[in-house]
């Protein structure tokens, strides 16, 4: 550090640089001499495309532009090129990624980051690289991100919420807009998720309990008849006994 009067951020990037020196037509630059030898490329071929240099001896400008700048478009920019008048149109500032999540909500998309990750990959990145996370992209586009909950969970909880006859609450159904991009496609999705079938509902187990429960109820009974059911119930409603209760039908033995 004293001997070259260096932060040791600046030591460690010019040691890295150095150590990769060996590579062919490699040159250790620094930001300054980075800019002045992609602006001598673009005067030479009239392009600054990320595929011209990958496939030409110079690639070491592109990863070295990479990682000075954090990305090649902003790297471009930094050497004072337009990115958008050179044909780079995937340039992504911040104002671009806010505009693009709002047309996915626009859209009635999913904004879940794994189904954005498959769709808009260079969105994902984008909003990771500009805002650290796509939690924080989202905030700052005025949206809410929701905690992760299971695809199938989320279905259940909107069969309960159309069985019970109450509707989809506005909490609910902001979630699902979340995850599937509007009600109406939760409820396609429903309709069609095959994991769902044999699944447990509320209103299942009770059409289940007031149609073929007879006889002795109770639940030692039961257990040994159905295991699944008496189960079921007890999960969605705290007991068997108030699950055979809020089904209208009278708790016991009966002869």
């Amino acid at each position: 550090m004293d001997e070259y009067e260096l932060s040791p951020d600046e030591l460690i990037a010019k040691a890295f640089r150095v150590m990769q020196s060996g590579r062919a037509a490699y040159k250790p630059y620094g930001k300054r001499q980075w800019t002045a030898a992609i602006q001598k490329f673009y005067r030479q071929k009239g392009s600054v495309w990320a595929t011209d240099l990958q496939h030409s001896q110079l690639q070491h400008l592109y990863s070295q532009g990479v990682w000075l700048f954090g990305d090649w478009y902003s790297a471009v920019a930094a050497a004072g090129l337009d990115s958008e008048k050179l044909g780079l149109h995937t340039f992504w500032d911040k104002d671009r990624v806010i505009k693009e999540i709002k047309e996915l909500k626009r859209r009635r998309l999913p904004l879940y980051p794994i189904d954005v990750m498959k769709t808009h990959p260079e969105l994902f990145s984008a909003a990771n690289r500009q805002y650290r996370s796509w939690a924080k992209a989202l905030r700052a586009a005025g949206l809410t991100r929701f905690e992760v909950r299971s695809r199938v969970d989320l279905l259940c909880k909107l069969r309960e919420a159309m069985e019970s006859g109450q509707g989809v609450s506005k909490v609910l159904s902001a979630e699902l807009e979340y995850y599937f991009g509007s009600v109406e496609k939760a409820k396609d999705a429903l309709r069609t998720d095959k994991r769902l079938v044999n699944r447990w509902s509320k209103q299942k187990i009770l059409n289940l309990i007031a149609k073929h429960v007879k006889g002795d109820n109770r639940r030692v009974t039961m257990w040994r008849k159905n295991p699944a059911l008496v189960s079921a119930a007890a999960k969605r409603f705290g007991t068997w006994r108030q699950a055979v209760k809020v089904a209208g039908v009278i708790y016991g033995r009966r002869k």
